[in-house]
Order: C-alpha cells, then structure tokens, then sequence
C-alpha cells in the first residue's frame, strides 16, 4: 500500500474496525462518535487527543484510497462512516480483528494479541493467532505484518502491522517510518518546582549575581549574616557566617533586633 498511512489514519481504521464488532447497534459510526473512539483512554497505545476537524482531513484521505465510506442512513441527517479493510484487502473478518488491534496498539506478541481480540475476533488458541499472522505476512502482493525478532530482555517476538511503513531503527525500541520520517520515541523531562524557582530566579545584587547557580542553591539566602544558633545577625557584626553584604532592615518596634529585606517567593518555597 503506498504511499504509507499516516498515524491518525491508522487509528480512524483501527477504531473502525473495533466498533464494527464491539457495538454494532451503533455502526457505521458518525464523524463525533469516530472522534471519541479515535481519543479513547482504553485499549489505545498510544492516546490520542485529536480534533473533528485532524479526523475529517484523514478521512478524506482514506476515503481516496477507498478503505473508508461515508454513507447517509434513509431518515438521518448525520454522515456516518465505516471501513473498507476487508473490501478493499481481501480479508475475513479475524484477519480484520487482529489487523484492527495492531492498528490500535502497536507491536505485541502472539499471546497478548490471542487475549486482546477476545472481543473482536474468534480464535480458538494462541496457535490460531500465530497462523493467520503467517498468512498476513506471506500476503501477496504486499504483507500487512511483519515479524519483529526478540532481543535481549524479551522472552517473546512482536509482530507489527505494516499499514504505515516498514518497522525500522532499533528493533527493542521500534518505530515506525512514515513519509521518509522516523518518529523518535517521546521523551519527557520532569522537573520539582522548586528546581524550576531556583532557575527562575536571579540576585539583584552585583555580588551575588556573580555567583554560580549551583553556588546559589547551596549557600543561605543572600544578604543576611548568621551567627552559629541560626539567629540572623545585624549589620557590621563580625561574628558568625557572613553572606554577602547587603543591607538589613530595623524592626518597627525598635530596639537591637533586625530583620532581612523580603526573600523571594523562589527562596522562600
């Protein structure tokens, strides 16, 4: 199949080809109902967040390779949708159940595959799962899955549907090619907030603006002198710890005891 599917189209047939089985009262399904079936939490890997509008340029995409058909209901106003996989592939419907699983969850293995379309496809054992993806990856012209090796820390080999492209790169982290691309696998950076504070944050004092970040978040609040017991100390008194010089602020009521300019929120957290 060529050019190769995109990931959101991939996903409108797979959502398809799950509906088709698991609520048939309700297919063909209408463009707001595909949308939720596309975004569902459960069974999708991975989660999508798509809009009506991603969903309605895919489909007339698919539309064009005729693997979808948008048909009218007599008495309905609402366009609603279904697949063409087994039209337009030449495929019963376990092979579309087990294609439309791959679609939705990416590469598994032979047994996850036999629990997984339970609901969309009759398999008797583990051994039924295994011969039909041996005829799917035999298929002529073109094979719709193919086998993904096991490497070190897997017990099992994976299979992959080939709807989007050849399964390239590293093969414990496959990803998927798709229009010469190849989708590096997400990453994310965590970050505590008091760490984000730390970077936010910058002296105003000349002093401390010269010293390192690293420097800051190790080192007590600037401008204030401490002495041994922790208790902040007024300014030109030499004993304890001493910060860099900046100047403390007499209480209102008077009297020896000081108190520091206000701190950041950054510092303060």
């Amino acid at each position: 199949m060529h050019p190769p599917l995109t990931d959101i189209e991939v996903r409108i047939l797979g959502a398809l080809a799950e509906k088709c089985v698991t609520t048939p009262d309700n297919y063909p399904l209408s463009l707001a109902s595909l949308t939720a079936a596309c975004n569902q939490a459960t069974n999708r890997d991975p989660v999508m967040r798509l809009d009506e509008q991603q969903v309605t340029e895919s489909i007339v995409g698919l539309r064009r390779r005729s693997l979808l058909r948008a048909i009218q209901p007599a008495g309905s106003r609402v366009t609603k949708f279904q697949h063409l996989l087994d039209d337009a592939l030449t495929l019963d419907a376990r092979k579309v159940g087990l294609l439309g699983v791959l679609m939705l969850r990416g590469a598994q293995t032979s047994g996850e595959l036999h629990t997984r379309t339970a609901r969309v496809a009759d398999f008797a054992d583990r051994a039924a799962v295994e011969l039909t993806l041996d005829a799917l990856i035999a298929r002529e012209p073109e094979p719709l899955v193919m086998r993904i090796p096991r490497t070190a820390g897997q017990k099992e080999d994976r299979f992959a549907h080939l709807l989007a492209g050849d399964v390239v790169g590293d093969l414990a982290t496959w990803s998927v090619a798709i229009s010469g691309r190849i989708r590096p696998p997400p990453t994310t950076r965590v970050t505590s907030p008091a760490t984000s504070a730390w970077r936010r944050w910058r002296p105003t004092c000349p002093t401390c603006a010269r010293r390192s970040t690293s420097c800051a978040r190790s080192s007590r609040p600037f401008g204030r002198s401490f002495a041994s017991d922790g208790r902040v100390l007024p300014p030109g008194n030499q004993s304890g710890r001493r910060a860099p010089t900046m100047p403390l602020l007499p209480r209102a009521s008077g009297g020896n005891a000081w108190r520091a300019p206000p701190v950041p929120d950054a510092l303060s957290a």
